[in-house]
């Protein structure tokens, strides 16, 4: 017998014995019966409903990709000394300025040619620029890191977004809440800063400037007001756009005779609004409120493994680790929340910076100039010497409740509002405006701005307008009441769903929150590049009085083709 296959007897142990069959009797019982078929039965359409619960949800999850493009370009003046001899030096990493390349181990290296150089020529022998950022390479060649290269303050730690390392920006995300019209540039209309006589097919025109971007087009009407010949107000039509070809965003042209104005510097300021079918814009300045909950403990942001852009410095991954509830959330206009904007804060980095001022980055016209319109390219800490300039807002910081945004256009009619400027934060270092005697003079009033504010789409507008009265079902409970029996509106589009211009928001929802994902850059600017406005620092070049100037921006140049007249046809 097969050891493999062996057989237990059931009562009888010999294997001459022979066993009864035993037969078991199962009855098997169920109190439950089968659900009978009914009209209560139905298939359902798991697309159907993923589409309702993620339209009906109002959490989110936030991640964004943070690329810096920062500079030092605007270097401090003050700076470490005494720093050793050739073979003996100690450079620290921090706190160096332009005073420092004016130390004996830069002027007496032996390497040199001369036997002591001036200051100048110390500057034009050691400050260098390396991807953006400004400084200097360790002149003690007898260090074992000769190359190490040390920025001049403020140093790229500054900057620097890791928020586990420096605490240099504050973040929080932020939403329209409020408007204020009541802003010298949009009390009473959009403000206009100069006026200008043109000839339009052999006809003499007036060209009317606007503070900010005007946002007309070809063929609108628009009502002018205060201007300096009260009897010039009223309805015109706006017959072409720019002051001979240049800055079409903020000159329009209408048919008025240029001899019934006081043109040039007698010119002082008048107002203009569009109108919409007999319906006249409005013109405000939105504030963003902070999305309440949020604190410094709800995100993270560290540079990203192996990730850098092209000046090398690292790019960073922004986690929003809490879930954020929106619902209730209404906007400036009172509508469901259609976006949100991700806020930096720039932080004073341990007493490096003056602090934050608010204002518009205009263009360049002497009415933004002369005007005080709130110019953030004008703006400066020095008491009593801001050109007239009145900041929006002053100490900004993360403890703001609200924060000022943009300038927008809002006509009723159409439902939509127009950014027409957006808000800018100006700082500078709190060295660089300070008064010195001696080498690297005093004071460098030129900071830096940056736009604090990137926007979120999280929803969109129908493009189309729908109409309907006090007894329409399903009105939304923002529908405009049009006065005359009319109710409009336009309906927030489920995700997933495209507008009549194509566009369509759609991105993953599982767990029943929204996952949000966006790229943004940070840059900031600096205020005068050029010179333009007068904050631009050209030192001395006496070399026995010698003091550096700050970089001076390139301009365009006659490689260029530039049109500087408009085709009227």
């Amino acid at each position: 017998m097969d050891k493999r296959n062996k057989i237990k007897l059931n009562s009888q142990v010999s294997k001459l014995n022979i066993n009864d069959d035993i037969k078991t009797k199962v009855e098997l019982t169920s109190n439950s019966k089968p659900i009978p078929l009914g009209d209560i039965n139905k298939i359902l359409n798991v697309g159907e409903e993923f589409n309702k619960e993620r339209n009906n949800s109002h959490i989110y999850n936030f991640v964004f990709t943070i690329t810096p493009i920062f500079s030092n370009v605007l270097h401090n003046i003050n700076g470490n000394t005494n720093l050793g001899t050739f073979g003996e030096s100690n450079i620290p990493k921090k706190n160096n300025g332009l005073v420092t390349l004016n130390d004996y181990i830069f002027k007496n290296n032996p390497y040199n040619q001369n036997s002591e150089l001036t200051y100048k020529e110390s500057i034009d022998n050691n400050l260098k620029e390396v991807d953006g950022w400004f400084g200097f390479y360790n002149p003690d060649l007898t260090k074992n890191e000769p190359c190490d290269f040390y920025d001049l303050e403020p140093t790229r730690g500054r900057f620097d977004l890791n928020s586990n390392i420096n605490k240099n920006w504050d973040i929080t995300l932020t939403y329209p809440k409020s408007k204020n019209d009541q802003h010298h540039l949009v009390k009473g209309g959009l403000l206009i800063v100069e006026c200008e006589k043109v000839n339009v097919g052999g006809i003499d025109m007036v060209a009317f400037g606007t503070s900010t971007r005007h946002g007309l087009n070809n063929g609108d009407r628009v009502v002018l007001s205060e201007l300096n010949n009260s009897s010039l107000d009223g309805e015109y039509v706006v017959k072409l756009l720019g002051f001979n070809g240049d800055l079409k965003d903020n000159y329009f042209v209408i048919d008025l005779n240029p001899d019934q104005l006081n043109l040039g510097n007698s010119f002082t300021d008048g107002r203009v609004k569009r109108v919409v079918n007999n319906v006249v814009s409005e013109y405000y300045v939105r504030n963003y409120g902070k999305i309440d909950d949020i604190s410094n403990d709800d995100y993270e942001i560290y540079p990203l493994s192996f990730s850098i852009n092209i000046f090398n410095d690292s790019i960073y991954q922004l986690v929003f680790n809490k879930d954020l509830n929106l619902d209730g959330l209404t906007d400036n206009l009172g509508r469901p929340l259609s976006e949100v904007f991700l806020t930096f804060i720039k932080t004073n980095s341990d007493g490096m910076f003056s602090p934050l001022k608010s204002g518009f980055d205009l263009e360049l016209m002497p009415g933004n100039v002369n005007n005080n319109v709130s110019n953030v390219r004008l703006m400066t800490n020095e008491v009593g010497n801001d050109l007239l300039q009145t900041p929006i807002e002053t100490n900004i910081n993360i403890m703001y409740n609200e924060f000022s945004g943009d300038i927008v256009e809002y006509n009723k009619i159409e439902l939509k509002e127009i950014v027409l400027t957006e808000v800018y934060h100006r700082f500078n270092t709190i060295d660089r405006e300070t008064s010195y005697e001696g080498v690297a003079d005093g004071p460098r009033r030129e900071g830096y701005i940056v736009n604090p504010n990137r926007r979120v789409k999280i929803k969109q507008f129908s493009t189309y307008i729908e109409q309907g009265d006090e007894s329409t079902i399903n009105k939304p409970f923002y529908s405009v009441d049009l006065g005359d029996g009319r109710y409009i509106w336009r309906d927030l589009l489920d995700l997933g769903i495209p507008n009549l211009e194509g566009e369509v928001i759609d991105y993953p929802f599982t767990n029943g929150r929204h996952y949000i994902y966006e790229n943004f850059c940070l840059d900031t600017k600096r205020q005068d590049p050029f010179g333009y406005y007068g904050l631009y620092y050209k030192g001395v070049s006496d070399s026995d009085n010698f003091s550096p100037s700050d970089p001076i921006g390139d301009g365009v140049t006659d490689k260029y083709n530039v049109k500087i007249q408009t085709d009227e046809c």
